[in-house]
């Protein structure tokens, strides 16, 4: 998928990178089994806070525990066009960066 690429090519491992189809979901509980170190949102920026919130919630989640739960346009992982591409997969890899040096 489009978000996976994103994500292997910034340096991260999509917990979900085995699921095939267009538009895959994955659930609560196995996202809380995975056990991210990060959570990236790519909704809607006017449905991103109550996701967030939805998730900080699970405090022994590694993600939320660390404060670790970021957001990126959805657009930016919606439209499969290069310039889009390597514009998510920089902001992605800033992500991945912060994370691990902090």
């Amino acid at each position: 998928s489009f978000p996976d690429e994103i994500i292997t090519l910034a340096g991260g491992i999509n917990i979900a990178h085995n699921l095939k189809g267009r538009y895959m979901r994955y659930s609560v509980e196995e996202v809380l089994n995975r056990d991210p170190d990060i959570i990236v949102l790519t909704l809607d920026p006017s449905l991103c806070a109550a996701e967030r919130q939805k998730w900080e919630k699970f405090k022994a989640l590694k993600a939320a525990g660390n404060r670790r739960i970021f957001e990126i346009d959805t657009h930016l992982v919606s439209a499969p066009l290069p310039s889009v591409f390597s514009e998510a997969a920089e902001k992605a890899a800033a992500l991945f960066q912060k994370n691990a040096h902090e």
